[in-house]
């Protein structure tokens, strides 16, 4: 909708011009408000524009706009052999190109929390996130990964094809995720549970670890991931199972994870210790996925047992702290005589984790409780 302008001249009269937007934003690209038309935009993986496109009046394809980028985003001059203008003055759409920000007249990009120039790669100030990552400079680009990740406005990269845990989620996240997954999955998630007590996945995969691995923590907690999403993707699939692990890390299911192996996880404090822990137990839980996925028809003792015979091959993910606070993560194995010991306790236990002693304590318990429940009924 339009609207008037006042322009006041000094010394002169008062004009009313007409004032009207020139574009605004679509799902594919941009309307034209100008010429009352759409315009699409090609872009590569990293949402770079790489060319603009529409039909004319006559309904005929036309093209405008092309750019080819050096790695840090720095235009090629003249991409298509024309005459475009790298920058165009007109403040239109045009201007909407590296990353899907807008270029400005000094030759920057404006990101939502920051200035970026692609000429040296750099942003000039400093990253408002420079605290929890003392590790990386102050002013680099994407953590200098141009190929398979793209700057998440101003702050932290963000993996293309896949969400790169940069911090741990909070308990509130991890909630709303792992009621999202249930809503979409509501079998498998009454399944899986979370009653550590229960013969619910979660309750079974808790009991097989505290007894395999009594006493060890970090080999505990690796045990019970690998099991749990063993069970899980034996029972509704690798799929299903993926999601789920995601869920109880606070990713959504209709998003991905990727752990970067190319880097040597740095941190130290309580908040390093988080997110190592978010770290591992994604990689744990790929782990138990692909023991599921190899074999298809085993059972839960049988799971358990290859998790553990898992942990003394190759090693599960474990985090550990030093002397001084420094947190890391490592691929622990056990001994020959560990892994001995823990099949002979797995093979102590029934399917829902528990000693012969202790399931029958538990069936007395439920006789005695249908009992009560009987009386009160026939109301005695």
């Amino acid at each position: 909708m339009a609207e008037k302008a006042v322009i006041v001249d000094p010394g002169g009269p008062i004009n009313l011009i007409e004032s009207k937007p020139n574009f605004f934003a679509t799902a594919e690209g941009f309307y034209d408000f100008e010429n009352f038309r759409y315009i699409y935009q090609y872009k590569d993986h990293l949402g770079n524009a790489r060319l603009n496109y529409g039909r004319d009046v006559n309904g005929e394809l036309f093209t405008e706009d092309g750019n080819d980028y050096y790695p840090f985003g720095l235009n090629f001059i003249n991409p298509l052999g024309g005459a475009q203008q790298v920058f165009n003055p007109s403040a239109t759409y045009k201007n909407y190109k590296f990353q899907e920000q807008e270029l400005q007249e000094t030759g920057f990009y404006s990101f939502k929390w920051r200035n970026y120039m692609p000429d040296v790669g750099r942003f000039f100030n400093v990253d408002p996130l420079s605290e929890k990552y003392s590790f990386q400079s102050h002013y680099n680009f994407s953590e200098n990964r141009v190929v398979n990740a793209r700057e998440l406005e101003g702050l932290e990269a963000l993996v293309v094809n896949g969400q790169e845990l940069s911090s741990a989620k909070s308990s509130m996240k991890k909630f709303a995720t792992t009621m999202g997954f249930a809503s979409v999955h509501p079998q498998a998630a009454f399944r899986i549970g979370t009653d550590e007590g229960s013969k619910s996945i979660s309750g079974i995969a808790h009991r097989f670890s505290s007894k395999i691995a009594s006493g060890n923590k970090a080999d505990q907690n690796a045990i019970r991931h690998g099991i749990w999403s063993a069970m899980i993707g034996s029972e509704f699939g690798s799929s299903t199972a993926l999601q789920a692990g995601n869920a109880h890390e606070g990713i959504g299911i209709a998003s991905s994870q990727n752990v970067d192996m190319s880097k040597t996880f740095k941190g130290k404090g309580e908040s390093a210790e988080n997110l190592a822990d978010s770290i591992v137990d994604v990689m744990n839980n790929n782990i138990g996925i692909g023991i599921a996925e190899s074999n298809p028809n085993a059972g839960t003792k049988d799971l358990a047992t290859m998790v553990l015979g898992e942990l003394k091959n190759n090693g599960m993910w474990t985090v550990s702290n030093d002397k001084n606070g420094n947190v890391s993560i490592t691929r622990s194995k056990i001994t020959e005589s560990q892994y001995n010991t823990g099949v002979k306790t797995i093979n102590s236990l029934n399917n829902n984790g528990n000693t012969g002693t202790e399931q029958k304590k538990l069936d007395d318990t439920k006789k005695t409780q249908n009992g009560r429940a009987m009386s009160q009924t026939a109301g005695f």
